[in-house]
């Protein structure tokens, strides 16, 4: 019986190393609806702009910010707020319907972007 709880372990095992997407940097995710997949984007803050400033998007997708400098930052639009992020830290938000969706940075006002959703 203990060889075959074992073998057991070792076969999740293998199965769960299979299923995790073989980056952290993977562009889609799992989540709603079992079998549905929603797509994710990415904004990188850096220094003291988006990249990239502008992005077109599908209805449903997920656009993630994420800090990478060192300076802390927000990504607040009108019907949003990250909230401040520092270094290392994410904010995602998922775009339900069409439209151009503006945002700031509320620290730095200078630095602005778009999310395009169609």
């Amino acid at each position: 019986m203990h060889r075959t709880a074992a073998k057991l372990a070792l076969a999740l095992l293998v199965v769960s190393a299979i299923a995790v997407p073989a980056s952290a940097g993977s562009r889609s995710d799992r989540s709603g609806a079992p079998g549905v997949q929603r797509v994710t984007e990415s904004v990188r803050i850096v220094d003291f702009g988006f990249r990239p400033r502008r992005i077109e998007v599908d209805r449903g997708t997920r656009v993630r910010w994420t800090n990478q400098g060192q300076a802390p930052h927000t990504a607040t639009g009108g019907a949003w707020d990250s909230g401040t992020l520092s270094s290392g830290e994410t904010f995602s938000r998922v775009f339900k319907r069409a439209g151009t969706f503006r945002y700031s940075c509320t620290i730095h006002p200078d630095m602005t972007g778009r999310v395009v959703v169609t």
